[in-house]
Formats: structure tokens, sequence, C-alpha cells
């Protein structure tokens, strides 16, 4: 695989698509120029993760407008983090740096879960969509 056709990869995985066959693709083909490739992959990774968090934070009003709703946020979120969190692992990434993303997107994402449950304390007092939210966090193991 060329440095383009790897690039290319990546530009596509910035689309926000959790795309398993395109994950299996760099994951498998190391690219010729790691030094070129690795602040591409980490600038991808932190675009993404950027962009979900900000969609969390800045839709709030939408997301409790309706259990539904709220539910189809946590579960894209949860998806969303987990495929990152998959990203996190590529053999090309340097173990610290691998480290350093994995513990970044632990602390970030459960800030945004403890805005949501106080968002959502706030909304309903009967607790329901405090267990919708807890049932949906992505439970990391230590």
């Amino acid at each position: 695989m060329t440095y383009e056709e790897w690039l290319a990869i990546i530009e596509k995985l910035k689309s926000r698509n959790i795309n398993r066959e395109l994950l299996d693709q760099i994951t498998n083909n190391q690219p010729p120029t790691i030094d070129r490739a690795l602040p591409k992959v980490l600038e991808m990774i932190d675009y993404r993760f950027d962009l979900s968090v900000k969609n969390m934070i800045n839709n709030l009003e939408e997301m409790f407008s309706d259990e539904n709703m709220l539910d189809m946020y946590m579960v894209n979120f949860k998806k969303e983090i987990l495929f990152l969190n998959d990203l996190c692992h590529l053999p090309m990434l340097p173990s610290d740096t691998k480290r350093a993303y994995m513990i970044k997107l632990k602390t970030e994402s459960d800030r945004v879960y403890d805005i949501i449950e106080k968002e959502a304390d706030n909304e309903d007092y009967t607790g329901y969509l405090r267990q919708l939210i807890k049932y949906n966090r992505i439970k990391w193991s230590e």
C-alpha cells in the first residue's frame, strides 16, 4: 500500500463513518513512512473525538426532547468512542501514545457522560433518563 493510498483511507475515516473494513486495512498495512503518517492518524483521531464531544454537548436540548433521541445519541456516542478506542490500538502507534490517547478517551468521555447525567437530573426528576444514560455508558476496564 502506498503512502497516498494510506492517506486516502485516513481521510475516509475522518468522515466519521464507523468502517471496520478501513480499520482492518490500516491495521494490517503499515504505512511506508510511519513518521509522516503518525501525525495524520493522530489528527484524524483528535478530529473525530472533538466532533463527537461537540455533537453531544451542543445538542443537549434536542437530546432531551424525547427519550428515543437520548437513546440514539447515547448509542451513537458509545459506538464512536469504542471505534476510536480501536483506532488507538493501531500497531504503528507507539505504546506511550496509545496509552495517552486511551486515557484521554476515557477521561473526556466520562466528563461528557457526567455533563449529560447532570442535565438529565435537571430535565427528569424521576431518574429515568439518568438510568438510560448509565445503561449506555461505556464500562471501561481498569
